[in-house]
């Protein structure tokens, strides 16, 4: 009896032991939890391929700008839409392009020469002030400047185009930082020597017309 006990026994002993081996062998069960600098590094890759995946598709703004058409018999606005890479700086982006000036294929005339450089942008309580560079004076100079009816268009192509934005209402336009008195011989407040330049630029749809 005593030996038929310590068979069973060891029997149990035996079997208890196999299935503890089996239970702690390697790979076996579930796979082992990513822990400390393992998980963050693969939180940080499945952030990155979530970005990349959302970046597929890169966002987009469209500005409407106001161009000039001259004919033999009137000269008017234009408007004309373009899509440019997103970004918040949208004011600024629509000053520069639109010195860039206009598409081809349109018969619209770029106001600005394209050396003008757009040195900085604001907006306040409706307000957008415009900085630009002399070469607004001086080089449309060396282009032979711009007759009365042309230079009127061009102070409010940039009203029109800056005033798209709901939150402006009127523009300011500085040249160098001033209104008024000279730069590099040019008095500001003439501005290209027929209208003049007023305190604010405001909108003008009366001038614009489909093309």
């Amino acid at each position: 009896m005593r030996r038929y006990r310590w068979l069973c026994v060891t029997a149990a002993a035996a079997v208890l032991a196999l299935l503890l081996s089996l239970f702690l062998l390697p790979g076996c069960g579930k796979s082992k939890p990513a822990t400390g600098e393992e998980g963050k590094e693969e939180a940080e890759a499945q952030g990155e391929q979530e970005t990349a995946e959302e970046g597929t598709e890169p966002k987009t703004v469209t500005l409407t700008l106001y161009f000039i058409k001259s004919e033999p018999s009137d000269m008017y606005l234009v408007a004309q839409k373009r899509t440019i890479p997103y970004t918040t700086a949208v004011a600024r982006a629509a000053m520069e392009e639109l010195i860039k000036g206009p598409s081809g294929g349109d018969g619209l005339i770029a106001a600005f020469p394209g050396t003008v450089k757009v040195l900085d942008v604001s907006i306040r309580d409706g307000v957008c002030t415009v900085n630009l560079s002399k070469e607004i004076l001086t080089d449309k100079a060396k282009q032979g400047g711009a007759g009365a009816a042309m230079e009127g268009l061009a102070l409010i192509s940039i009203a029109n185009t800056l005033t798209e934005f709901p939150t402006i209402q009127k523009v300011k336009l500085l040249i160098e930082g001033k209104q008024s008195g000279q730069v590099d011989g040019f008095y500001v407040e003439d501005f290209w020597g027929h209208v003049g330049l007023p305190e604010y630029l405001e909108r003008n749809m009366a001038v614009v017309r489909n093309p």
